[in-house]
């Protein structure tokens, strides 16, 4: 029984480090037969034949953490003050464009032409909202590696000397919320669509009612404004995660010092 959980538990452990990998390492073939990583069908062939050895599972781990490991060097050092810069771009040019009152539909689609006529997105909320997803896409993807990474540098738990641990929770917090606020933002984007629908759609129905069309235009107005506030969010996000990150990385990577880390 003993046995059967351990190699269980490998060929999960192995299934794991080899996914990442596969997911990590874009330029390599994921079906070459070549070389020290294996594809994925390549390592389930092997445990299946009973030729994955216990040293082979050791290697591609530690291969699987040295991936994790330069990804988050290359995200804290590259990746996030390109963010910050690049989102405090789109954030001044977003404000800069409700001042100019860019989110208004000119001309409005009024009730005489909704029975025949095609009623328009809203083209530049509609950009604006393109870019923001992207982003956030980018955001929960880095999140997620820095998480990874930090708990592969978690200490097992001891008493006392327990400073650096606190860092790293501290910062997995606001690596959490981080990952929600962006969620939250993609889920007030799909209520924006189908709110404004709702509203133009009512006003092709009752075209006598000239309330729809005031909703509908104070509806783009509200979320170019909250675009607005998510792009400095982010951009706010991404610039204390890189200062904390950055001020810490020796207690992240090395919480207690006299302690020699044992990650597998």
């Amino acid at each position: 029984m003993a046995e059967g959980g351990e190699a269980f538990l490998a060929t999960q452990a192995v299934a794991g480090a080899a996914k990442g990998i596969a997911s990590t390492k874009m330029d390599v073939d994921p079906h070459s037969t070549t070389g020290d990583r294996f594809s994925i069908c390549e390592v389930a062939e092997k445990i299946k034949e009973e030729k994955y050895s216990h040293q082979d599972v050791m290697k591609d781990l530690k291969l699987f953490k040295s991936d994790i490991e330069r990804d988050a060097t290359t995200i804290v050092f590259e990746s996030l003050p390109k963010k910050v810069l690049l989102l405090d771009k789109l954030f001044h040019q977003t404000e800069a464009g409700r001042l100019k009152a860019e989110y208004k539909v000119e001309p409005f689609p009024t009730p005489a032409v909704l029975p025949t006529g095609v009623i328009p997105v809203n083209s530049r909320i509609r950009e604006i909202i393109d870019q923001i997803k992207a982003e956030i896409c980018d955001m929960i993807s880095d999140l997620s590696t820095l998480r990874a990474w930090i708990r592969l540098n978690t200490p097992k738990i001891e008493d006392g000397n327990n400073f650096g641990v606190e860092v790293q929770e501290e910062i997995l917090t606001m690596l959490s919320r981080g990952r929600v606020s962006g969620l939250s933002v993609l889920q007030v984007v799909s209520k924006y669509y189908s709110r404004r629908a709702k509203l133009l759609s009512d006003m092709r129905k009752r075209p006598n009612i000239e309330e729809y069309a005031s909703a509908a235009k104070d509806l783009d107005e509200r979320q170019f404004i909250h675009l607005a506030q998510s792009v400095c969010d982010l951009r706010n996000n991404y610039a204390l995660l890189y200062d904390k990150i950055t001020k810490n990385k020796e207690k992240l990577v090395k919480p207690k010092s006299s302690h020699e880390l044992a990650y597998f």
